[in-house]
């Protein structure tokens, strides 16, 4: 159970809850509330599916390609501690853009940008192969699926608060929500390579 819980905090920050709720918002900037909410399902959905496929097979990816899991820590660290200084040094460009014409369709940004790859991006698929790695067999597939679950079900609920109540939100909120979680993602990074470092170390590659 403690390994759910903490990897359901790694997951659901990874996920960057500030910057998705930000680009929701921008993207949506000319639907009703209803649609910001379906949008947002869906792109959770697809997300959840990719990272319960990733989880799945993680382990298996390591044997076919060879790659020792302390050599995927150091460079897993490493990457999330690049997307969390992008986060933290990245100029906020949320606002919506085109206010011309009729809305698009949600699916035409549901499944790309805002699932793939804002919410299930690089951080976070890196996250979960790592996260395989440390918990194998079928328990560990299905310990690593629910912390998925919880966190990606976490951020539905914020996108769906939010969606309800997009005209009460600062922009200067949401900026501060991203730089924040930006910092935690480089602590994660951080803590993610120094481990990977410790065990290269001591086993080699």
């Amino acid at each position: 159970m403690a390994h759910v819980v903490d990897n359901f905090l790694k997951l659901f920050f990874i996920s960057s809850p500030a910057s998705a709720i930000a680009i929701l918002l921008a993207l949506t900037a000319r639907h009703s509330t209803g649609q910001r909410i379906r949008a947002a399902a869906i792109a959770c959905i697809v997300a959840i599916c990719v990272l319960f496929c990733i989880a799945c097979v993680g382990p298996l990816f390591f044997q076919f390609f060879g790659i020792s899991l302390q050599a995927f820590k150091v460079a897993g660290g490493l990457f999330l501690v690049y997307i969390g200084m992008a986060t933290v040094f990245s100029e906020s460009d949320a606002g919506p853009s085109g206010s011309d014409g009729p809305p698009p369709g949600i699916m035409s940004f549901a499944i790309t940008p805002l699932a793939v790859p804002l919410i299930c991006g690089p951080g976070m698929i890196s996250t979960v192969f790592l996260l395989g790695g440390d918990l194998p067999g079928v328990f560990g597939a299905l310990s690593l699926c629910l912390s998925i679950l919880l966190a990606l079900g976490s951020l539905l609920v914020c996108l769906g608060i939010c969606a309800k109540c997009a005209e009460r939100i600062p922009p200067f909120v949401l900026t501060l929500a991203t730089k924040l979680t930006g910092i935690y993602i480089v602590a994660i990074g951080m803590l993610t390579f120094c481990g990977g470092l410790a065990l290269f170390l001591e086993r080699g590659c």
